[in-house]
């Protein structure tokens, strides 16, 4: 209800002439009917007394793709997705910048999805956490040939969206691949996700803040403070081990102190609802309060990272540590067959996967039905540096590229 759409025919229709319209339109994108008929470019009014953001319209002809499916739901940013759609048409070069943990990879994914239909030759997701190539990535994604020019000449005139996570790992890298596609193929799209800017004159930047977190005095105001996203998301992650979880006046207050500690970042919170189920709540503030104090504002996430390893049995962590030799996302039998030796045995890797998972340390997510794990980028590299000090970083990297040579990848 409230929004009103308007044809291209009827925008070019008011640009001709010197009429004084009562709103603006705003360009939303071309749209495909369920027959294949492409109905053109569609706009909304805009004006400061109408709603701006609606959910992005549907559409019935998908696209090909590769955006990896999460099991836990998208929760709020509805606005900010909506701000990202409305950038990326006039945006070749968008980069989603936000620290670590802000929910990047999420949001660029589900705006991504809601493009399916619209940018009707592919959307297509690389991480260059896997791999400093893009090229490469992508091409891989694509099922071509993987060379420069093979994914110039495949790409060449097609209009699509191509999402690009974990640049910070190699910016230059990323910066040079997202040029040469822009410079090849004109009708793309990139979506870059970054805790910084690029600094290139053809990049527009949209920065994802935190959620805010409730102010004191909601806790007296449960409807107010229910509806908080910050307060809704930490809620719907506690409930997703704890159904019968719910905010009252009791836990009202303990429930906005830990969301003011942990400063609106989305991971943090998942980790600490992680741990609501089986740790004393009235506990958790001072808990997660002697471990902020060793690090500085910007490092909230490490901080919680940290926390939570600690809490960890002896095999759990060895396993964490283990797996950040993997990166990127990787199936079941790459953990058994990378982790696994005298200590984890292969038939007790999956069972301690499972706990990671309940820990929200370690991720599941589906590639084209595939079932795949992930490590949030925090905390391989806080896992990394433990099996550094452990002394087994060569031990487990030379197990991972054997494995990846075996397998006949790249390592």
């Amino acid at each position: 209800g409230g929004q009103i759409l308007a044809s291209e025919n009827f925008a070019n229709l008011i640009s001709s002439t010197d009429a004084t319209l009562p709103a603006n339109l705003r360009y939303l994108g071309v749209y495909t009917l369920q027959s294949g008929q492409e109905i053109g470019k569609v706009y909304q009014t805009s004006d400061p007394e109408l709603q701006e953001y609606f959910p992005r319209l549907r559409f019935v002809t998908p696209c090909p793709h590769n955006l990896p499916q999460y099991a836990t739901r998208f929760f709020g940013r509805e606005e900010v997705v909506a701000r990202l759609l409305s950038s990326i048409e006039d945006s070749p070069l968008l980069t989603l910048m936000a620290p670590g943990g802000s929910g990047k990879t999420r949001i660029a994914l589900e705006a991504g999805r809601e493009c399916l239909g619209y940018e009707g030759e592919g959307i297509w997701y690389i991480d260059f956490d896997q791999s400093t190539c893009g090229e490469e990535s992508l091409a891989r994604a694509l099922g071509i040939e993987e060379s420069k020019e093979s994914l110039y000449a495949y790409l060449h005139e097609k209009r699509a969206l191509i999402i690009c996570d974990s640049c910070k790992n190699s910016p230059e890298k990323a910066l040079e691949f997202a040029l040469g596609l822009l410079e090849n193929c004109s009708q793309l799209r990139l979506l870059m996700c970054c805790t910084d800017t690029f600094g290139h004159s053809k990049e527009t930047v949209l920065a994802i803040p935190p959620l805010t977190p409730p102010s004191l005095d909601l806790a007296n105001a449960l409807p107010l403070l229910r509806t908080n996203e910050a307060v809704a998301l930490f809620v719907d992650r506690i409930a997703s081990t704890l159904p019968s979880f719910y905010v009252d006046s009791e836990n009202a207050g303990l429930i906005v102190e830990i969301c003011q500690l942990l400063k609106g970042n989305p991971y943090a919170m998942e980790l600490v609802a992680a741990r609501y189920r089986d740790t004393p709540a009235e506990t958790l503030p001072s808990e997660l309060g002697a471990f902020l104090c060793r690090y500085s504002e910007a490092e909230t996430l490490q901080a919680v990272i940290d926390w939570s390893y600690r809490k960890l049995e002896e095999a759990q962590r060895t396993l964490l540590q283990r797996l950040s030799v993997l990166s990127s996302a990787w199936t079941l039998e790459a953990a058994e067959r990378v982790c696994s030796d005298e200590r984890i045995e292969l038939w007790e890797v999956l069972d301690l996967l499972n706990d990671l998972l309940n820990r929200s340390l370690v991720l599941y997510e589906e590639d084209r039905g595939t079932p795949r794990y992930r490590t949030h980028h925090a905390v391989r590299q806080f896992a990394f540096d433990q099996l550094r000090v452990a002394g087994e970083e060569r031990t487990f990297t030379a197990r991972r590229v054997a494995y990846l040579q075996e397998m006949g990848a790249k390592p």
